[in-house]
């Protein structure tokens, strides 16, 4: 199974709210770090958490990920 990774603390996004960029094809940001990094507060310390400041965020919620996914699974196994 695929589990997206945080682009700031790199930790795998696995429940809570995973913010996904529009314009990036492969940055996803943790609930933790989403607000720091997206305002600049964190990139006034370090320039490795500057992002785009033009780049919006899709919210997933990544409980009812999960679910949708549990949910497959039974439904593969009860045919």
């Amino acid at each position: 199974k695929f589990v997206q990774q945080c682009g700031a603390c790199y930790r795998e996004i696995t429940h809570g709210i995973r913010y996904h960029c529009n314009h990036c094809s492969n940055f996803d940001l943790c609930q933790d770090c989403y607000e720091p990094v997206t305002t600049g507060l964190w990139a006034q310390r370090d320039a490795r958490f500057a992002h785009d400041k033009s780049h919006r965020f899709s919210q997933i919620d990544m409980e009812a990920t999960s679910d949708t996914q549990k949910s497959r699974e039974e439904r593969a196994k009860s045919i």
